[in-house]
């Protein structure tokens, strides 16, 4: 599991999204701060030498002025995902 931020102080905003980090500014029409929060995790389970399952998941929110296209015009997101390796 693990947990990261990122953390914007008068960031450009293209289209009323946050620019990130190394985007084309050329577009920027405003500035906003916010933050962009994520904790996400997986677990894994080997039923036996050839075959894995998994849960995986990641849960985002924004805050503040910070505003993503990720996210659907939404503030919040969470996605999971369970499945099957079979190694050959």
């Amino acid at each position: 599991m693990a947990y990261y931020r990122i953390k914007a102080k008068n960031a450009g905003t293209s289209g009323g999204n946050t620019l990130q980090p190394f985007d084309l500014t050329s577009g920027i029409t405003s500035a906003a701060s916010g933050t962009w929060d994520t904790l996400y995790g997986a677990a894994f389970y080997r039923l036996d030498k050839q075959t894995d399952l998994y849960l995986a998941f990641d849960y985002s929110y924004v805050g503040g002025g910070y505003n993503t296209s990720y996210f659907n015009g939404n503030r919040k997101i969470f996605q999971a995902g369970l499945g099957a390796r079979y190694f050959f």
